[in-house]
């Protein structure tokens, strides 16, 4: 991935003077919403590449509603003038349908409107960022739900390379997740993992543990009580299982009809760079100047891939309903 944007030689004069700090309160700026570009758009990917940013539920002139189990809301806030692909499916070869452009979104009605809907649009598309489709990494979600071959192994002939799907049929709860997690301790799993959630199932899990926990024993009070100060609320949740620990996150990039439950230390992040400034070769030079206009160019780069040795080992529940 390859992001960039340029500074007028005004703004760069302007600071000259001023020394390497005047220089850098210059760009800071530019520099700090570069790094968050692409650390967004990567972070999109290593969930959802191959898998889509959404589905369409129904449109209307030019607003598309999203089918809310596979609404993220870290993906669309802020997508304004985003290019999109609307495709027939996920599947290599299939029909597109055209690209428009994101104007603005409705983030409690779940609709995105752009500029100007492809006419053969249609209830069961799905929108891919432009130019991603077929190009992108395979993220999480694809990984896990593989049945066909994945990293050049088919999973329909060995059984630890095919993930474990399964649906919650509804809110979920501690009960469903533990269950749920048999799947991948059947095929090897013995370690912690962390479970990744959408905010709404985060707090569907929060109160789940906190009537659990009142139900169960009274409230104790330790050495950190302060009686001038309330503090209550939870940063994370911590069950306990049949695999171990169970860490759950919550995350603006999950979709809310979904839940990831993953032992991290099987994968990896492979590739020739983290997210970067540098030039190959010219490590120092961060800025190129234009050929055609008045100023230099800033290029925020990152090659990378999600790779997971034991998909086996790793759970995808589906059909949850916040």
């Amino acid at each position: 991935m390859l992001l960039r944007s340029v500074m007028a030689y005004d703004a760069a004069y302007a600071s000259e003077g001023g020394g390497a700090r005047a220089f850098e309160d210059a760009t800071k700026f530019l520099v700090g919403n570069m790094m968050k570009s692409m650390a967004k758009k990567l972070e999109i990917e290593l969930f959802y590449g191959q898998a889509g940013i959404g589905e369409i539920a129904s449109t209307a002139s030019n607003v598309i509603t999203i089918v809310t189990s596979e609404w993220a809301p870290g993906v669309w806030a802020g997508s304004e003038k985003m290019p999109i692909e609307i495709y027939s499916s996920t599947a290599p070869g299939s029909t597109l349908r055209g690209d428009c452009n994101v104007v603005s979104i409705d983030m409690e009605a779940k609709t995105v409107t752009v500029d100007s809907l492809p006419a053969s649009a249609t209830v069961g598309d799905i929108i891919f960022m432009k130019g991603a489709k077929d190009k992108e990494m395979p993220g999480l979600h694809k990984i896990i739900s593989n049945t066909s071959t994945l990293f050049g192994i088919p999973a329909v002939s060995y059984n630890l390379w095919k993930g474990n799907v399964v649906s919650a049929a509804g809110a979920l709860t501690y009960t469903k997740l533990s269950n749920a997690l048999a799947r991948p301790v059947e095929k090897g799993l013995e370690s912690d993992v962390d479970v990744f959630v959408n905010p709404r199932t985060w707090s569907d899990l929060l109160t789940d543990q906190a009537a659990n926990r009142d139900n169960a024993v009274p409230r104790v009070l330790d050495s950190s009580y302060k009686p001038a100060e309330l503090e209550v609320g939870h940063e994370s949740i911590l069950f306990h299982s049949q695999n171990g620990k169970m860490r759950i996150h919550s995350s603006n990039y999950v979709k809310e009809g979904f839940a990831y439950a993953v032992a991290l230390e099987d994968f990896l992040r492979i590739g020739s760079t983290e997210i970067t400034f540098r030039n190959p070769g010219r490590s120092d030079e961060f800025f190129r100047e234009l050929v055609d206009n008045a100023g230099y160019e800033l290029r925020c780069y990152t090659n990378q891939s999600l790779f997971c040795k034991a998909p086996g080992k790793q759970l995808l529940i589906t059909g949850i309903v916040n």
